[in-house]
């Protein structure tokens, strides 16, 4: 995240060519082989498969305005195992859908981008555990999980029991309620504990 451009609001739609008239989802892809799969219940039966999902309900609702977010850590990754290739993401999105409509906009691992500057423009964040979604609602955006673990029933996320629950949500994502102003304070104690005063020695 270092190097990277902050842009407010108005300039990110314009960059992006994003419908003012509409709310804004980012989809924030976990790296799917990442280890924090094991850190909870999941309701599908890997990340590739929650990501094919969701990109595919995404495709069919053209009401909001979709981005997504490959995972910066991509860059690491590749570097440290001598990959050069296309990133996990892009290639399932080319296996499952060919070209995406123009509703949805992706943004590269390495895009200079802030992710912060995301959450100037998102209504909601779709992850199934990532750190992202205590960011997200810390910035007053509705997070939608998709796995248990991490920070999920603390009061500031809306959660799924069963992988259809959580795709009925996306099909109909505008009509999921915002997050209220108690939550967004109930977060912002929640991320000042595990980022800041982290309770847990290492």
């Amino acid at each position: 995240q270092i190097n990277k451009e902050s842009k407010n609001a108005v300039s990110l739609r314009t960059e992006l060519n994003l419908n003012p008239t509409k709310k804004t989802a980012v989809i924030f892809p976990h790296i799917f082989w990442d280890a924090t799969f094991f850190w909870g219940e999941d309701l599908f039966g890997n990340y590739e498969q929650w990501f094919v999902e969701t990109v595919r309900n995404a495709v069919e609702n053209d009401r909001l305005n979709w981005i997504i977010k490959i995972h910066p850590a991509n860059l690491v990754k590749n570097q440290r195992d001598g990959y050069s290739g296309e990133h996990t993401e892009i290639l399932a999105i080319r296996k499952h859908f060919g070209e995406l409509p123009d509703h949805i906009k992706v943004l590269p691992a390495d895009t200079k981008i802030s992710t912060i500057s995301l959450y100037e423009v998102a209504d909601y964040c779709l992850t199934v555990r990532g750190t992202v979604g205590i960011e997200g609602a810390c910035f007053g955006v509705t997070v939608l999980t998709a796995g248990t673990g991490r920070y999920d029933g603390m009061g500031f996320t809306v959660n799924s029991k069963t992988a259809e629950e959580y795709l009925e949500k996306v099909r109909n994502l505008e009509l999921v309620p915002s997050i209220r102003k108690e939550q967004i304070e109930l977060d912002k104690k929640f991320a000042y504990g595990i980022f800041l005063c982290r309770p847990i020695p290492l």
